[in-house]
């Protein structure tokens, strides 16, 4: 089938994040699950029960009577590409089922922030960014201001399969997110991050994911390019777009600050609002044609030609009315609904023109 070619096409061009076999582990990631939602629920701090022992709130984390601070376990739903802050517990009454995104208003706020469900002691938090060897020595340390987590529950159904996002580094993360503890650095694993919320790479994983499960063992055969493979100039185009999608809240500043510090003159000078530590502001229609940007950015790295993408972006157009083969429907359908267009289709492919890969 086409769509079984596609998915050669790109493992061809690519490798795969984790070779058990081999040992290759060309991001050198490690994979990690930090609080879990069962086992380590006798942590867990309601709004009410922290206010009822008189905690007092600032921002989004409370202070004890004693002394002890409780920061926001970030969930999984609380996720999506390029934004920590997608979505937020309300604080009183029973436990939904789904939560909202914040408002536009809130969003394009820098010094807003998000509310979790449930609050967790700090101490626990950084008891779990270390391992000790049996002597007591540390043999792994987190040392970054920023963690990279994805979504553990996805489907190949839905808008979107394959979600990821840095997140701030001072807070629990559940289980229903796995951290991606990628130590090459913050200017490369904010590539690392573009290239897993691109659409040709959801395509892929999309060919993979049957249930709703997004496990370890399938996260690890993923393509993925490495490192090498994205040319230093192609580096700096994906990162400037990912620093501006993703620092618009000032509780990203220690992410901003460490891409600053890897940066030369000439890159400081293109993005001062990071060391100025300036988020920009959230705008939803700048958002969409950075994102654009970066998905035929990674299209043209992972070797696709113009029909490859047009199929991947929308079936039809390759094969005609009525084909039964479906990459995005839902998030096609939604766009249509939502704006009177198919808007990621024609973004993708503006830029595709425009930076000069159409072929």
């Amino acid at each position: 089938s086409r769509d079984a070619k596609l998915n050669a096409k790109i493992y061809r061009n690519s490798t795969i994040l984790y070779n058990e076999v081999t040992g290759d582990n060309p991001w050198n990631v490690k994979f990690g699950s930090m609080i879990h939602m069962s086992n380590d629920s006798y942590l867990f701090r309601t709004y009410a029960q922290l206010t009822e022992l008189g905690a007092t709130l600032n921002g989004n984390t409370f202070t004890t009577v004693d002394g002890e601070t409780y920061v926001p376990l970030y969930e999984g739903k609380m996720i999506w590409h390029y934004n920590h802050h997608y979505g937020s517990w309300p604080i009183e009454g029973e436990r939904p089922n789904s939560i909202n995104m914040p408002s536009e208003t809130e969003l394009e706020n820098p010094d807003s922030c998000i509310m979790p469900w449930y609050w967790v002691p700090l101490s626990a938090v950084n008891d779990r960014l270390v391992k000790y060897d049996k002597d007591g020595n540390i043999v792994w340390e987190w040392k970054h201001k920023w963690m990279l987590g994805y979504r553990c529950v996805a489907r190949s159904v839905d808008i979107r399969t394959f979600i990821c996002s840095p997140i701030p580094h001072a807070i629990g993360v559940g289980n229903s997110a796995t951290l991606l503890y990628a130590e090459r650095g913050t200017m490369p694993v904010a590539s690392l991050c573009a290239m897993m919320s691109s659409l040709t790479f959801d395509f892929a994983v999309r060919q993979k994911v049957g249930g709703i499960n997004m496990s370890t063992f399938f996260v690890k055969q993923f393509p993925v390019l490495t490192p090498d493979q994205i040319p230093s100039a192609m580096q700096w185009q994906i990162v400037k777009r990912v620093a501006e999608l993703c620092y618009f809240n000032h509780d990203m500043d220690g992410w901003a600050s460490e891409l600053w510090d890897e940066m030369n003159e000439e890159q400081r000078a293109e993005l001062p609002q990071l060391g100025a530590q300036q988020p920009w502001i959230y705008d939803p229609e700048r958002r969409a044609i950075l994102q654009a940007e970066l998905d035929a950015i990674f299209a043209h790295l992972y070797g696709l030609n113009t029909e490859d993408l047009r199929y991947i972006l929308d079936p039809e157009d390759v094969c005609g009315k009525g084909c039964i083969n479906e990459t995005f429907r839902v998030l096609k359908d939604n766009e249509l609904r939502q704006y009177g267009e198919y808007r990621t289709k024609r973004l993708v492919l503006e830029a595709w023109n425009k930076f000069g890969y159409n072929n």
